[in-house]
C-alpha cells in the first residue's frame, strides 16, 4: 500500500523499512557514493570526496550521531543528515508543511529507483576549496594524565609524545578556528609522517563525533618505522594509532591506514608491500572486511588477517589492543602480547580463553 501523505520522518522510515531501506541506501541515492563507500566511513573513519562541492581532497565523514542516527560532516561546509542531502535536491524545507512534501519526495525516488549526483551547475553555486588542518599546541594537563597515563598504563606523558601524539587547544580548518579543547573534551593531534616526508595533522577527539579530523589520506608512518624498517622485514596494518603505541615493545613494523580502504595509498607506499608478508590487525566486521578486500585487490596477494583480541564479555567489550592494556595493565597486556604475536593463526575462543586465564 502506497501512503497518500507521510506525515514524519519515523513513519517514512516504517515505510522503507517494509521495502528494506534504510539510511545507508538513501544516502547513496542522493550522494552517488556506494554502500561500501559509506560503511567504510562510518565504521573505519575513511573520508570521501564531498558530494557538495569540488573537493581535491577527501574531507567529508559519516558518523553515528547522539540520537543514534547516520549523519554526515563535510570539514569544507556543511553537514546534517539524509533529510539535509535529500533537500538538496527537492528544495522543500526541513520543517512546516514543505517538509511533509520533501518526506513524500524520498518515498517517491525509493519506489521509482531514483538515483541523484549533484550536477556541474550546483558545484558551481558552492565554495571550492581543499581542506587543511591546523592547531595550536598546548601544555599537558592533568586530564591528559588521566587519560593516556592512568587510562592506557603508559609510563609518561613524554613517552605519549615519543609517538607523536601531542596535545592540541585549537584546531583550524582552512585557517578558520574549528574547535576549542576542553578539559571535558580534550583534542589530541597525531603528527601523522608520510612515506615521501610530508607530514599532515589527525586530531583525535576521544569525547566527541566525529573522533577524527584529518588533514591527508594514505598510511601513517611514524618516524620510527621509517627508521627501524629492514627488507625483509613484515608489515602490518593496525586499526589506529593507539593500538600501535601500546604494542610497540612486542612489533614495531605496523602502518595505520588512514582509513582501511587501500585506495587512499600512493603507488609509493604500495610498493613497500611488495615481497613482504602483510597481516592486518583490523576489526573484521563489514566495512573492515571491505578495506581488506581492497587492500587485497591492490596488492595482488592474500594478506593475513589476524583477529583483533577480544574479551567476548557483554560487560566490558574489548575490540582492540589499546583497551585491552587499559583492562588488563601493563605485565598482564605484556603477557598477552608475548603470546599472541608469535602465532600464526588464533580463534576467538583461543583469544577468549586466553584473556581470561590473565584476569584471574
Amino acid at each position: 500500500m502506497i501512503p497518500n501523505t507521510i506525515y514524519s520522518k519515523s513513519e517514512l522510515r516504517k515505510y522503507l523499512k517494509k521495502l528494506n531501506i534504510d539510511d545507508i541506501d538513501l544516502y547513496s541515492i542522493y550522494t552517488g557514493y556506494t554502500r561500501q563507500d559509506i560503511l567504510t566511513s562510518l565504521y573505519n573513519g575513511k573520508h570521501l570526496h564531498s558530494f557538495m562541492r569540488s573537493d581535491s581532497t577527501p574531507s567529508l565523514g559519516f558518523y553515528i550521531g547522539d540520537n543514534g542516527t547516520i549523519r554526515f560532516k563535510d570539514f569544507g561546509g556543511d553537514g546534517g543528515d539524509v533529510f539535509t542531502v535529500a533537500n538538496i535536491h527537492h528544495r522543500k524545507a526541513l520543517q512546516g508543511g514543505l517538509f511533509v512534501e520533501l518526506l513524500q519526495a524520498i518515498y517517491n525516488d525509493v519506489l521509482k529507483k531514483n538515483n541523484y549526483t549533484v550536477s556541474k551547475e550546483q558545484i558551481t553555486l558552492l565554495p571550492k576549496q581543499k581542506v587543511t588542518v591546523d592547531v595550536d599546541l598546548r601544555d599537558w594537563s592533568n586530564y591528559d594524565y588521566q587519560y593516556w597515563v592512568r587510562g592506557y598504563d603508559f609510563d609518561s606523558l613524554e613517552e605519549v609524545e615519543y609517538y607523536s601524539t601531542y596535545a592540541v587547544d585549537i584546531i583550524y580548518l582552512n585557517g578558520k578556528f574549528y574547535k576549542k579543547s576542553s578539559p571535558k573534551f580534550p583534542i589530541y593531534g597525531y603528527l601523522v609522517t608520510m612515506l615521501n616526508g610530508d607530514f599532515f595533522w589527525k586530531c583525535y577527539l576521544p569525547k566527541q563525533t566525529p573522533k577524527f579530523i584529518t588533514g591527508g589520506i594514505g598510511l601513517d608512518f611514524m618516524p620510527y618505522v621509517l627508521n627501524d624498517l629492514k627488507p625483509t622485514d613484515p608489515l602490518g596494518l593496525i586499526k589506529s594509532r593507539k593500538d600501535a603505541m601500546v604494542v610497540y615493545d612486542h612489533i614495531q613494523t605496523l602502518l595505520v591506514p588512514n582509513s582501511e580502504n587501500s585506495t587512499g595509498m600512493s603507488k609509493q607506499e604500495l610498493g613497500l608491500f611488495k615481497n613482504r608478508r602483510v597481516n592486518t590487525y583490523i576489526e573484521q566486521d563489514e566495512g573492515g572486511l571491505i578495506g581488506i578486500s581492497q587492500l587485497e585487490t591492490n596488492l595482488g596477494k592474500t594478506v593475513t588477517r589476524r583477529l583483533l583480541p577480544s574479551t567476548g564479555d557483554g560487560n566490558k567489550q574489548i575490540n582492540d589492543f589499546a583497551e585491552l592494556r587499559k583492562f588488563l595493565r601493563r605485565d598482564k597486556f605484556k603477557e598477552f602480547c608475548q603470546w599472541y604475536f608469535p602465532q600464526p593463526k588464533l580463534t576467538l575462543t583461543e583469544i577468549h580463553n586466553f584473556i581470561n586465564k590473565l584476569k584471574h
